[in-house]
């Protein structure tokens, strides 16, 4: 008779190691802005904003860097900071052209380096990727909370760093075309920013469930 073996909280922590990457980073925000009053976002926003009137270009390409590094990105507002700087350059075409390669290639740097941060969060799993990478890719690079995700578990998962560039640089810049063009042709943005927090927390409490469910339930 096949013995049934019991699986630890131990292994449970390994199947979650990104959910709980994702939480560190953000508690070691919430308690830095409790303790040592670190700036809330409106704050972070302004603060961002009088820097770019300072800085220009360099402010918006480090935004944009940081807004896509797993676990910061659920804090840090990079991403409204970005559609604004978009939303000015409306009527000059070649400035929107320059702020919009200071935003991307950035980006692509720190999925880079969230791949590589999934290479050190392997989790043991045997059961394949039946996802359709094209149509994951496409849904999650569409906001850079969702996007990190993906390339952080595009390197748990083992898949090759060739087969993620091929299925990130194409979607990624897709999205990025279509909010940069959206923004330079609207020429403003509402304060929509803080609401991506929101929608990400509700994402990552649903994912931890599931995954703790799959866990369980597998066989």
């Amino acid at each position: 008779m096949k013995s049934v073996k019991r699986k630890s909280f131990k292994q449970l922590l390994g199947h979650i190691k990104i959910q709980l990457l994702i939480f560190s980073v953000i508690s070691a925000f919430l308690l830095t802005q409790l303790f040592w009053q670190l700036p809330s976002f409106d704050e972070m926003i302004r603060l961002l904003g009088i820097f770019f009137d300072e800085k220009g270009n360099y402010v918006v390409a480090v935004a944009s860097f940081l807004e896509n590094i797993i676990g910061i990105n659920a804090y840090f507002p990079g991403s409204a900071v970005i559609l604004s700087t978009m939303a000015i350059t409306h009527g000059f075409p070649m400035k929107a052209v320059i702020t919009f390669l200071f935003i991307y290639f950035p980006s692509i740097l720190a999925h880079i380096i969230n791949y590589y941060v999934g290479t050190l969060l392997k989790i043991k799993d045997d059961t394949p990727l039946k996802t359709n990478l094209w149509l994951w890719f496409f849904g999650t690079m569409w906001h850079p909370s969702f996007a990190a995700v993906t390339s952080t578990q595009c390197g748990s998962k083992n898949i090759p760093f060739s087969k993620f560039l091929f299925y990130y640089l194409p979607t990624g810049f897709l999205w990025y075309l279509f909010w940069g063009t959206l923004m330079y042709s609207l020429g403003s943005i509402g304060n929509v920013g803080s609401l991506f927090i929101y929608i990400f927390m509700i994402y990552l409490f649903v994912w931890t469930f599931v995954d703790v469910w799959r866990f369980y339930s597998k066989d």
